[in-house]
């Protein structure tokens, strides 16, 4: 299956990292609300979301205050 050879890669000011989906299932996890804007503006949400924090992952790499998104499928 495709999701398990995708990579997450990270890059911040502290360097760059790559996690296998095994390295993120291992992280602890949070659970809270939140939405997203897509490419054309539209927004959705608040949806309930349970997964690793963005604070946790950008901390791997030297924390930030911005967070962007790049899919290979757009």
């Amino acid at each position: 299956h495709a999701l398990f050879t995708m990579t997450l890669r990270l890059v911040g000011p502290g360097g760059t990292e790559r996690l296998s989906i095994a390295d993120v299932m291992g992280m602890e996890s949070s659970e809270g609300f939140g939405g997203y804007r897509n490419s054309l503006g539209n927004v959705t949400g608040p949806l309930r979301f349970k997964g690793v924090s963005l604070a946790d992952l950008m901390a791997l790499v030297g924390g930030g205050n911005t967070v962007t998104f790049h899919a290979s499928d757009g």
